[in-house]
C-alpha cells in the first residue's frame, strides 16, 4: 500500500494553485482542484484503478497523464472519453487544452531572447513596444519592467468580464494579439478602462496574478522577434523539443485528435465547444501529455530535451529561484515553487472552460508529473496529481535491470542534524562507476557535489558546510542527494553556521 498524510505541504500546494487565476474569474478558478485534503491512500499495484474511481466519483470524462524519470517518460496512462459524441477515446497522443500551463512557454521564450541578448529582464517593458505604450494611469511616472510581467506584480489588471466576453466558440478568435492589446492598454483603445484594467498599487509594490501580463509579453517577443508569436514557438521551442503536434491555435490541428470541453450537467456531459480568445499566449495552447513532459525532462536536464538546449543551465537555475518572497514566496519566473514533504516541487496548474491542467518537476528526486483532464472545476486533478508525485518517488527507487544485473539497493544516512561544522555522511554504493553525493540548498541549487570513490561498499564522506566554491553556505535546511542505476536517496539536514 502507499498512502501519506500531507499536512502542510498540501496546504502550501493548495496556495501555489489559488495564487494562480486561470484565464477564468478567480473565484470561477478556486473550484477547479482542492489542494487542502489532508491525506488520501492508494495502492501501488492499482494506481490505475485509483485514477479511474476518482475520475469516476467527480464525473471526468477524459484524463490524460504521465510521469518523467530523468530524460524519459517512464509511465503513462489515459482514460476515459477525449470526445462523448462521437465516441473517441482518449490516448497518450491526444491534445488537450493547456489553459495556464501555456505560461510557462510564453515565459521560455522571453528567456531564449535574453540569452539572445534582444532583451534584459530589467527594461521597461515600453523600451521595445512601437504601437501603443502601456502605463498605469494611477501612477503615470512609474516604469513596469518585463520582470514584472514574468513575476505578476506588474499592477495591470485582468477585466474578466471583458475578457470572457471575447471567448470566440467554434474556433480561433478574429482579432489579432497586437491589436487587442492596444485596445486594452492605450487610453484611446476600445478595450481601455482605469478602474478594470489596472490596480492602483504601482508596479514592484502587490503580487496580482495576471494574464494579460502574459498576453503582452507573448506579444514582447512578436515585436523584439520580428514574428508572430506562434511562429516564434514554432522554431524555437516547439520543433526542437519534439513537440510536433503543439499549437496555439486550434485551426492548425486536427480536431478529431483535440480534446473536447465539457461541464458536467445533472446527469450528462455538455460540451464547450472549441474556443478561442484574442490574448492567446496566457493560455491556449493546445498538446498531448508525452509532449508537454518534453517541458519537465528540459527543466531537469539543464535545459537539454532531445538534443536540443531549450535553455542554457544557468538560465534553468535563475527561472526556477524565488523572485520576489516578500510579495509571494512562491514566484519564481513563471514557475511556482512548493516543498512537498522534503522535497521542492516547481508547478504550474491551469483552468479553463472543461479545462483543468497541472504539471510539475522535483529536480531532487528527477522525476516529473503531468495531469490533463477536459472537464473544469474537479478535485480529480489535485488528487491524482499528489497521487503520482509520490508514486513517482517510488518509481525511482524500483529494481531494474542493468546489464543482466538488479539493481543495487544503497543506503544514504547523514547526521548529526542540526549540524554545527562537518556533517558524517555514509553511503553504500556499487562497485565500478562515476558518482557522487550531490547536495543542494532549499531553492533545487546544488551547492557542492563530494565524489564517492569508485571500489563500492560503504562510503564515508564529510561535508565541512563550504559550498564549491569554497564559500561558507547559510544555516538552513540542505539535502544530500546519492543518485544510482535504479535508485535515488535523499536525506534533508539541517546546518548551523556558529
Amino acid at each position: 500500500m502507499f498512502a501519506a498524510c500531507y499536512g502542510l505541504a498540501i496546504t502550501l500546494l493548495f496556495n501555489v494553485f489559488l495564487t494562480e487565476q486561470s484565464h477564468l474569474p478567480s473565484e470561477h478558478f478556486q473550484q477547479n482542484a482542492d489542494f487542502s485534503m489532508t491525506h488520501f491512500s492508494a495502492p501501488l499495484d492499482s494506481i490505475e484503478d485509483f485514477i479511474i474511481s476518482e475520475m469516476e466519483s467527480h464525473h471526468v470524462p477524459g484524463l490524460a497523464a504521465c510521469i518523467v524519470i530523468d530524460d524519459q517518460v517512464v509511465w503513462s496512462f489515459a482514460h476515459g472519453y477525449q470526445r462523448v459524441d462521437p465516441e473517441i477515446m482518449v490516448c497518450d497522443s491526444t491534445l488537450f487544452m493547456m489553459a495556464s500551463i501555456s505560461k510557462t512557454f510564453t515565459g521560455a521564450a522571453v528567456m531564449q531572447l535574453r540569452e539572445d541578448g534582444l532583451l534584459e529582464l530589467t527594461d521597461p517593458v515600453n523600451d521595445h513596444l512601437t504601437d501603443f505604450q502601456v502605463v498605469n494611469p494611477f501612477h503615470p511616472d512609474s516604469v513596469i519592467t518585463i520582470w514584472n510581467l514574468l513575476t505578476h506584480t506588474s499592477s495591470l489588471k485582468d477585466n474578466f468580464d471583458l475578457m470572457m466576453s471575447l471567448y470566440t466558440y467554434g474556433g480561433d478568435s478574429p482579432i489579432p494579439l497586437g491589436e487587442y492589446l492596444f485596445d486594452y492598454f492605450d487610453p484611446s483603445g476600445l478595450y481601455y478602462n482605469l478602474n478594470d484594467n489596472f490596480y492602483t498599487v504601482p508596479p514592484g509594490e502587490e503580487y496580482h496574478y495576471c494574464n494579460e501580463a502574459y498576453a503582452l509579453l507573448g506579444y514582447l517577443v512578436e515585436e523584439i522577434a520580428a514574428m508572430p508569436f506562434d511562429e516564434y514557438c514554432n522554431q524555437n521551442l516547439f520543433g526542437p523539443m519534439g513537440m510536433y503536434e503543439t499549437s496555439w491555435f486550434i485551426a492548425d490541428l486536427d480536431t478529431s485528435h483535440v480534446a473536447m470541453p465539457y461541464q458536467w450537467f445533472y446527469d450528462h456531459w455538455d460540451p464547450y465547444g472549441y474556443y478561442g480568445y484574442p490574448d492567446y499566449p496566457c493560455g491556449q495552447l493546445r498538446t498531448s501529455s508525452h509532449q508537454l513532459a518534453q517541458m519537465l525532462i528540459a527543466y531537469l536536464n539543464d535545459g537539454w530535451v532531445n538534443g536540443f538546449q531549450m535553455l542554457d543551465s544557468a538560465t534553468v537555475a535563475e527561472v526556477t529561484t524565488l523572485q520576489c518572497p516578500s510579495l509571494n514566496d512562491e514566484m519564481c519566473l513563471t514557475w511556482f515553487k512548493c516543498i512537498r514533504n522534503t522535497h521542492v516541487v516547481w508547478m504550474h496548474t491551469g483552468g479553463d472552460l472543461g479545462v483543468n491542467t497541472v504539471y510539475g518537476f522535483v529536480p531532487l528526486e528527477d522525476t516529473g508529473v503531468v495531469v490533463l483532464l477536459n472537464k473544469s472545476g474537479s478535485t480529480c486533478l489535485s488528487s491524482v496529481y499528489l497521487a503520482l508525485l509520490d508514486y513517482a518517488e517510488v518509481l525511482t527507487g524500483i529494481e531494474e535491470e542493468h546489464g543482466g544485473a538488479e539493481a543495487f539497493t544503497g543506503a544514504l544516512r547523514a547526521g548529526p542534524s542540526p549540524c554545527f561544522g562537518s556533517l558524517s555522511i555514509s553511503c553504500t554504493v556499487p562497485a565500478g562507476g562515476n558518482r557522487s553525493i550531490d547536495i543542494y540548498d532549499t531553492a533545487g541549487r546544488m551547492i557542492r557535489r563530494l565524489e564517492i570513490e569508485s571500489a563500492g561498499g560503504t562510503q564515508e564522506l564529510h561535508w565541512d558546510g563550504l559550498d564549491q566554491a569554497g564559500n561558507p553556505v547559510s544555516s538552513g535546511i540542505y539535502y544530500c542527494r546519492l543518485k544510482m542505476p535504479g535508485q535515488t536517496l535523499v536525506q534533508s539536514v539541517v546546518m548551523m553556521q556558529r
